[in-house]
Protein backbone atom coordinates (compact mmCIF):
# COMPACT_ATOMS: atom_id res chain seq x y z
CA UNK A 1 0.00 0.00 0.00
CA UNK A 2 3.12 2.42 1.22
CA UNK A 3 5.07 2.62 -2.30
CA UNK A 4 5.37 5.31 -4.90
CA UNK A 5 2.76 6.67 -7.19
CA UNK A 6 3.41 4.88 -10.66
CA UNK A 7 2.98 6.09 -14.16
CA UNK A 8 0.15 3.48 -14.90
CA UNK A 9 -2.04 5.09 -11.49
CA UNK A 10 -4.26 8.05 -10.91
CA UNK A 11 -2.39 9.73 -8.41
CA UNK A 12 -5.52 11.70 -6.79
CA UNK A 13 -7.38 8.73 -6.44
CA UNK A 14 -4.30 6.69 -5.16
CA UNK A 15 -4.21 8.82 -2.34
CA UNK A 16 -7.71 8.72 -1.67
CA UNK A 17 -7.91 5.05 -1.82
CA UNK A 18 -5.17 4.48 0.35
CA UNK A 19 -6.54 6.46 3.30
CA UNK A 20 -9.79 5.18 2.78
CA UNK A 21 -7.97 1.81 3.10
CA UNK A 22 -6.39 2.75 6.04
CA UNK A 23 -9.59 4.03 7.37
CA UNK A 24 -11.24 0.30 6.89
CA UNK A 25 -8.37 -0.87 8.47
CA UNK A 26 -8.72 0.85 11.60
CA UNK A 27 -12.24 0.81 11.96
CA UNK A 28 -13.03 -3.13 11.10
CA UNK A 29 -9.99 -3.60 13.33
CA UNK A 30 -7.63 -4.54 11.00
CA UNK A 31 -4.55 -2.67 11.86
CA UNK A 32 -3.02 -4.28 14.53
CA UNK A 33 -2.86 -7.82 15.46
CA UNK A 34 -5.05 -8.71 18.65
CA UNK A 35 -5.02 -11.81 20.12
CA UNK A 36 -7.47 -14.53 20.33
CA UNK A 37 -10.90 -14.03 22.54
CA UNK A 38 -12.10 -16.63 24.80
CA UNK A 39 -15.83 -15.58 23.55
CA UNK A 40 -17.57 -17.21 21.08
CA UNK A 41 -18.66 -14.97 18.33
CA UNK A 42 -22.35 -13.91 18.07
CA UNK A 43 -22.81 -12.84 14.82
CA UNK A 44 -21.48 -14.53 11.54
CA UNK A 45 -19.58 -11.17 10.67
CA UNK A 46 -17.62 -11.71 13.86
CA UNK A 47 -16.46 -14.36 13.48
CA UNK A 48 -15.28 -13.60 9.78
CA UNK A 49 -13.74 -10.42 11.37
CA UNK A 50 -12.16 -12.82 14.10
CA UNK A 51 -10.72 -15.33 11.07
CA UNK A 52 -9.44 -12.57 9.20
CA UNK A 53 -7.46 -10.76 12.21
CA UNK A 54 -6.04 -14.04 12.61
CA UNK A 55 -4.82 -14.68 9.23
CA UNK A 56 -4.12 -10.64 9.98
CA UNK A 57 -5.65 -9.40 6.53
CA UNK A 58 -5.49 -5.95 5.66
CA UNK A 59 -8.06 -3.98 3.25
CA UNK A 60 -5.94 -2.40 0.31
CA UNK A 61 -7.84 -0.44 -2.57
CA UNK A 62 -5.21 0.80 -4.31
CA UNK A 63 -5.55 -1.68 -7.07
CA UNK A 64 -8.80 0.50 -8.20
CA UNK A 65 -6.58 3.31 -9.17
CA UNK A 66 -4.53 2.06 -11.96
CA UNK A 67 -6.01 3.03 -15.32
CA UNK A 68 -6.23 -0.52 -16.83
CA UNK A 69 -8.44 -1.11 -14.06
CA UNK A 70 -10.50 1.89 -14.15
CA UNK A 71 -11.19 1.11 -18.10
CA UNK A 72 -12.61 -2.56 -17.01
CA UNK A 73 -14.62 -0.63 -14.35
CA UNK A 74 -15.96 1.28 -17.26
CA UNK A 75 -16.70 -1.59 -19.83
CA UNK A 76 -18.24 -3.66 -17.19
CA UNK A 77 -20.47 -0.37 -16.41
CA UNK A 78 -21.46 -0.24 -19.75
CA UNK A 79 -22.35 -3.92 -20.09
CA UNK A 80 -24.32 -4.17 -17.48
CA UNK A 81 -26.28 -0.77 -18.37
CA UNK A 82 -26.61 -1.87 -21.46
CA UNK A 83 -28.35 -5.07 -20.45
CA UNK A 84 -30.59 -3.43 -17.99
CA UNK A 85 -31.81 -1.08 -20.18
CA UNK A 86 -32.65 -4.10 -22.89
CA UNK A 87 -34.13 -5.75 -20.47
CA UNK A 88 -36.34 -3.22 -19.54
CA UNK A 89 -37.44 -2.05 -23.05
CA UNK A 90 -38.87 -5.90 -23.15
CA UNK A 91 -35.97 -7.53 -25.24
CA UNK A 92 -37.24 -6.42 -28.68
CA UNK A 93 -38.08 -3.17 -30.62
CA UNK A 94 -40.11 -5.11 -33.22
CA UNK A 95 -37.61 -4.26 -36.04
CA UNK A 96 -37.21 -8.33 -36.08
CA UNK A 97 -40.78 -8.47 -38.37
CA UNK A 98 -42.05 -10.91 -35.47
CA UNK A 99 -45.98 -10.41 -34.87
CA UNK A 100 -46.51 -11.17 -31.37
CA UNK A 101 -50.19 -11.49 -30.22
CA UNK A 102 -50.95 -11.03 -26.35
CA UNK A 103 -52.68 -13.50 -24.46
CA UNK A 104 -56.18 -11.96 -23.46
CA UNK A 105 -58.39 -14.05 -22.02
CA UNK A 106 -62.51 -13.64 -22.82
CA UNK A 107 -63.44 -12.62 -19.54
CA UNK A 108 -60.27 -9.89 -19.56
CA UNK A 109 -61.42 -8.79 -22.54
CA UNK A 110 -64.66 -8.49 -21.49
CA UNK A 111 -63.88 -6.26 -18.37
CA UNK A 112 -61.57 -4.46 -20.29
CA UNK A 113 -64.26 -3.25 -22.36
CA UNK A 114 -66.68 -2.85 -19.92
CA UNK A 115 -63.88 -0.64 -18.41
CA UNK A 116 -63.09 1.57 -21.67
CA UNK A 117 -67.07 1.69 -21.48
CA UNK A 118 -67.14 3.33 -17.80
CA UNK A 119 -64.10 6.21 -18.84
CA UNK A 120 -65.86 7.09 -21.87
CA UNK A 121 -69.63 7.65 -19.68
CA UNK A 122 -67.14 9.47 -17.30
CA UNK A 123 -65.73 11.55 -20.41
CA UNK A 124 -69.17 12.43 -21.47
CA UNK A 125 -69.91 13.31 -17.80
CA UNK A 126 -67.06 15.77 -17.80
CA UNK A 127 -68.19 17.12 -21.27
CA UNK A 128 -71.60 17.77 -20.19
CA UNK A 129 -70.69 19.44 -16.77
CA UNK A 130 -68.28 21.55 -18.91
CA UNK A 131 -70.30 22.98 -21.01
CA UNK A 132 -72.61 23.70 -18.34
CA UNK A 133 -70.57 25.94 -16.16
CA UNK A 134 -69.71 28.03 -19.18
Amino acid sequence: MLRPITSYEVPLLVRALVALSRALNRLLGMDCYSPPVNEPPETIVQEWLQLLRRRRFRFNLRPLAEIQTLAWLVVLWLVVYGMVALMASGGSDGDDGAVVAPAVHWQDQHSWHEQQEQQQQQQQQWNVVGVRGV
